[in-house]
């Protein structure tokens, strides 16, 4: 273990009155107008808020739910990092799933 005589312990961050993932992804739409992601493109600027986020991610869920998808089961995100991942990755967060991120980039 490494003492570090000047450094503080902070408390977990904690999103007041959130206790589970599921509420927290929930609680995402009460920033509704204040921007989530802003993406830049050598073409293009794409800006989402965080009432989109949590629009997409709901969609996201219930298609899931929908499609038959079981609290805990795996949910594999198969995707280059963007807005959508993350919004599919809440989306499984809020249907109750896990979220298996497999990275683009890994070779056979």
């Amino acid at each position: 273990m490494i003492h570090e005589p000047n450094v503080r312990k902070r408390a977990p961050y904690r999103i007041e009155g959130s206790q589970t993932l599921q509420e927290l992804v929930d609680s995402l739409g009460k920033y509704a107008g204040k921007t989530a992601f802003l993406r830049l493109t050598k073409d293009d600027r794409v800006r989402w808020s965080f009432a989109q986020l949590t629009q997409r991610a709901r969609q996201f869920a219930n298609g899931l739910i929908r499609a038959g998808v079981q609290r805990g089961e795996s949910v594999v995100l198969f995707a280059e990092n963007c807005p959508e991942w993350i919004a599919a990755a809440l989306g499984v967060i809020r249907a109750g799933a896990v979220v298996v991120p497999l990275d683009i980039q890994f070779d056979d």
